[in-house]
């Protein structure tokens, strides 16, 4: 997948260095928090262009997409994330925690029998029905820090996080909301926020 996914899962993950990750979950689910429409998602791309109302099966290989369920994602494909080995529906769980900017944690583990992990996004609403389910947003990674050229991983990690392999782990929630303020701050110089649309209420 590329750009950015419900992150991980909307998982048009923009990539897995440099970025906060946890193996227990920071936030519950908030009954204050805004709601994601059931359905499929996609994201929204200039250079890609095609009929959306054909069944996802005829959506050309740019068209980065995935299906909301009551608080999990799913999406086609292996379970590993290869090209290779057998294609099923990969579900994963994801919370909105209310706040500013509003905090996407989904579970990003790498495959079936790996250990729990946990990703984090910041996501701005763009839009929403008539009966305030999100239809629309802006998505963005929640950085560990500024990178320099040719570094996997930055050497001046945003405050309240710790530097742990090619990622970094938080000490707090208030730590991930704030490395995801300032994560888009940095994104804005040189890749903006991807835009992620609800299609429809079925897939097909």
């Amino acid at each position: 997948m590329s750009a950015a996914a419900l992150l991980s899962s909307f998982a048009f993950a923009l990539g897995g260095c440099n970025l906060v990750v946890t193996d227990t979950p920071f936030f519950m689910q908030d009954p204050s928090a805004p709601t994601l429409r059931n359905g499929l998602w996609r994201s929204v791309e200039a250079d890609c262009r095609f009929d959306e109302h054909k069944p996802v099966e005829r959506w050309p290989e740019c068209a980065e997409w995935t299906v909301v369920r009551d608080g999990e994602t799913l999406n086609f494909g292996t379970a590993d994330g290869e090209q290779r080995g057998p294609r099923r529906w990969v579900t994963e769980r994801y919370v909105v925690a209310p706040g500013d900017p509003l905090i996407l944690q989904q579970s990003c583990a790498a495959g079936e029998g790996t250990d729990p992990l946990y990703c984090y996004y910041g996501i701005r609403v763009r839009a929403a029905d008539a009966s305030g389910r999100v239809t629309q947003f802006d998505g963005w990674n929640v950085s560990c820090g500024p990178l320099a050229e040719g570094d996997r991983v930055t050497t001046a990690p945003w405050p309240g996080l710790s530097i742990k392999d090619d990622g970094c782990i938080p000490d707090s929630a208030d730590a991930i909301r704030g490395a995801a303020k300032r994560s888009l701050e940095l994104d804005r110089k040189g890749m903006p926020p991807v835009q992620i649309r609800w299609v429809r209420d079925g897939y097909r």
